[in-house]
């Protein structure tokens, strides 16, 4: 923020400047807009510095001749007390008195607006650290939800410009049907970040959920964080619980709290629910929480009411472990597509696998191989209307496997909730239902065309070199937040077979050698190679991709997977031509991770954890001191497992 040089203060004329700030209660409504910022659009001053962030966008400009500013910050909506003149005095306090000194109690005037928003907007002067200023606040309130505007300036000649800022002020109405998004100021990555819903329900895209609001009752719905189902499982701790003292108490100061299993001795929902004030808007609620379990992964829905006779009545089902109306909540994770938002690579892919093993006759039984099927598809977007897609498949018996390939270029045309594609199968146009789920950091791309093909695609991430200092070193601004033990390689080699290769086939004289190496920059490269003296060929694997750290978990995302069959050469370990090289299915994994120090053996080894076996991994360790891990160590990690004879 600019402020006021200590050598220019002035003394500003609040009678004044308080009679100009209400001259727009009398013009809403009369101009047009040309900006938007969650749910009000506006006329944002020309030539003014403009600045975006998660929850507010603000405008600034200044006078280098007389020392003067002005800035305007308008906050993203949030969940009002039920009370203008509560939500006005809670807003004064956090935007106005815990950030600067305040010289007199603001003169505040309320006025119920054409389209049924209550404002109530007041004055008063302040010491922004460098001298007097004015501090004028906006509060609109409608349905239980509020929205702030602050300006401060230190100048009169800035006054008008405040004045036609809120008095362009209009909020998109909820006529029915899914409406016409509405998007921030920002272009940033993705246009829309709030939908509107035909039943009175909004979403809103926040850092760490979505934020799902109608008439004064919220509903957060958490981004995915991992899940373990052997944490769980036999050891008396229920996931429900673990889950509401680990993700609840961070948004909710929690007055009591209680399991509601319906009375069910057999199928347990993981369902909490309790008495509680929302952190974010100082509202006392009773609140339910439902665990949504997906694979190795898990949503912390959490749904608000005004008291428990209000939240029965809105979830009726909410502790249903088949049909829970709060966990259905998650259907509000839904936001529109424009078209530069999928401008770019966008990638999925899906696989599943039977196993199979012998039962008779006596004294036979055991494994028998696998079957699998898996499909990939990438799409190109082009910014000149183009695409590419291609699709990729593979069936069958592992070691023996059919495959396929598709490839698809046309044009394609985006219109908020669909995308059409040209030149699809046989030619033909095809029209595909899309929208956007948000995750944390970015989002999921859904396509649907009603016929089979529904593809969830995830934006390749295109590394680019990092910044570097002098000697060549990544500087801290782009180095990845993680335990420095993390960064360099780390090698796993075993006898266990990895889930590509056909263990029938395995003898007990070879090696499965796995590496990961890890870089500052956020970057990932995994290399593996098998070796048996019974099979026929030596496999190499090569992956690159980013990763993220979030405290203890690790999640990975690769952009580009191959496996590879060499011959032998001389009937040894060292490669020999090239037989067969292909795509991978693309997978994301979030794993926990640690270091332990084995001191019988004084050696660090990175441990990953999760719920099940990866295709990346294969199968877990046989080493019980971590359940379902890897163990990963750094010996030996100077050969190249790559080269001829992996040396």
């Amino acid at each position: 923020m600019c402020r006021l040089s200590k050598t220019k203060q002035l003394t500003l004329d609040m009678k004044k400047i308080f009679t100009c700030c209400f001259i727009f209660l009398g013009l809403l409504g009369h101009s047009q807009t040309n900006e938007s910022f969650d749910i009000a659009s506006f006329i944002a001053p020309k030539n003014w510095k403009k600045e975006i962030k998660s929850d507010v966008v603000s405008y600034t400009i200044t006078n280098q001749s007389n020392g003067g500013y002005c800035v305007i910050a308008v906050y993203k909506s949030i969940a009002g007390l039920g009370n203008i003149d509560k939500d006005y005095d809670k807003e004064w306090k956090e935007l106005v008195v815990d950030r600067f000194t305040v010289n007199s109690t603001p003169e505040t005037e309320t006025e119920k607006r054409k389209d049924g928003w209550l404002l109530k907007a007041g004055a008063a002067a302040i010491n922004d650290g460098n001298g007097a200023a004015i501090a004028i606040l906006s509060v609109f309130e409608n349905s239980g939800s509020i929205m702030s505007v602050l300006a401060l300036t230190n100048k009169e000649e800035f006054i008008t410009n405040t004045e036609n800022f809120i008095s362009s002020i209009k909020f998109k109405k909820i006529q029915g049907g899914l409406q016409e998004p509405t998007a921030p100021v920002a272009t940033g990555n993705y246009k829309f970040t709030t939908s509107n819903f035909d039943d009175g329900w909004v979403s809103t895209v926040m850092n760490d959920y979505v934020l799902v609001e109608k008439e004064g009752n919220t509903v957060y719905l958490n981004y995915h964080v991992p899940y373990n189902a052997s944490q769980f499982s036999g050891t008396g701790v229920r996931d429900a619980e673990y889950y509401w003292d680990t993700y609840v108490t961070k948004l909710f100061t929690v007055k009591s709290k209680q399991l509601n299993d319906g009375g069910s001795m057999a199928l347990k929902p993981p369902y909490m629910e309790g008495k509680a004030t929302d952190k974010r808007t100082g509202k006392p609620s009773f609140i339910g929480m439902y665990l949504v379990i997906v694979p190795n992964a898990a949503s912390v829905v959490i749904g608000t009411a005004l008291n428990e006779t209000a939240f029965r009545k809105l979830y009726p089902k909410a502790n249903d472990p088949f049909g829970s109306d709060l966990a259905a909540m998650t259907r509000y994770n839904k936001f529109a597509v424009a078209p530069g938002d999928i401008v770019g690579k966008w990638q999925n892919g899906n696989t599943s696998t039977a196993q199979w093993y012998y039962t008779s006759p006596s004294g036979y039984e055991g494994y028998a191989g696998m079957t699998l099927a898996a499909t990939s598809a990438t799409f190109n977007f082009n910014k000149d209307g183009t695409y590419t897609s291609i699709h990729n498949g593979a069936t069958g018996a592992v070691g023996n496997m059919n495959t396929f390939q598709q490839e698809y270029k046309g044009k394609y045309t985006v219109s908020n909730w669909a995308v059409t594609f040209t030149n699809r199968y046989g030619g033909k146009t095809d029209r595909f239902d899309a929208y956007f789920e948000a995750v944390r950091g970015g989002r999921i791309l859904k396509l649907n065309n009603g016929a089979g093909q529904d593809y969830n695609l995830v934006k390749h991430s295109t590394n680019t070199l990092p910044a570097t200092s002098g000697n060549g070193t990544p500087s801290p601004s782009s180095t990845i937040n993680a335990d420095p033990k993390l960064f360099g390689k780390w090698n796993r080699s075993g006898a266990s077979h990895p889930h590509y290769a056909d263990p029938a086939s395995w003898g007990t004289a070879g090696y499965t050698t796995s590496r990961y190496e890890f870089k500052k920059d956020g970057s990932y490269q995994f290399t593996e190679r098998s070796f048996r003296m019974t099979y026929q060929h030596i496999i190499i694997v090569k992956e690159n991709g980013t990763y993220t750290v979030n405290g203890n978990q690790l999640t990975i995302v690769p952009a580009k997977s191959i496996i590879q069959s060499y011959t032998k050469k001389n009937n040894v370990d060292e490669l020999g031509s090239l037989v067969k090289s292909q795509n991978r299915t693309l997978e994301i994994v979030t794993y926990n991770y640690q270091f332990h120090y084995f001191s019988g053996i004084q050696e660090w080894n990175l441990v990953l954890q999760s719920s099940k076996p990866t295709q990346r991994d294969g199968n877990f360790s046989n080493n019980t001191t971590f359940s379902n891990a890897w163990y990963y160590d750094q010996k030996y990690t100077d050969t190249d497992l790559t080269s001829p004879k992996g040396k």
